[in-house]
């Protein structure tokens, strides 16, 4: 190309990506990603999985704990009864703390879960079947027995 006040130049280099160039990214970009979206989908259901867990160790640990308080008092034999934990009287039932009482004895975080305290039944939020993710307490039915506490569907909080 020439120019009177600067002569012959060459050809500017063209700035930017070609199109080959941006569908090769896209192509590449496509492939990593149809890995990786399905294993984070999975760690999402794992970690919801282990959250309930913890909730169920919990209520474990709690009701293990006032169970501790109703040997104390001598509470554990009876179908109805009450100890003092941290200040407050929990209804127990032979030892254990009631359905009612269970929920009251762990700290969640009420946005993440449906909770249903006279039950003792807590589900996670926004899954797609909560009844596959949720965590059940039962105080026991005989004296000398233990809760019941299950965890519906370890690995389909989805």
């Amino acid at each position: 190309m020439y120019d009177k006040t600067h002569g012959f130049q060459a050809a500017k280099e063209p700035k930017g990506f070609t199109l080959v160039e941006l569908i090769i990214v896209i192509t590449v970009l496509s492939i990593l990603a149809m890995f990786a979206v399905p294993q984070w989908v999975s760690l999402q259901n794992h970690a919801r999985a282990a959250v309930m867990e913890g909730i169920k160790t919990a209520m474990t640990a709690s009701a293990n704990f006032v169970y501790a308080k109703s040997l104390i008092e001598e509470q554990e034999f009876y179908s109805s009864g009450k100890v003092i934990v941290n200040g407050n009287a929990i209804d127990t039932v032979y030892g254990f703390p009631a359905e009612h009482e269970i929920l009251g004895l762990i700290e969640l975080v009420h946005e993440k879960f449906d909770i249903t305290t006279n039950r003792g039944i807590v589900a996670y939020k926004g899954v797609s079947t909560p009844k596959l993710c949720q965590v059940d307490y039962n105080p026991p039915v005989r004296p000398g027995d233990q809760p019941t506490i299950h965890m519906s569907g370890a690995l389909n909080c989805e």
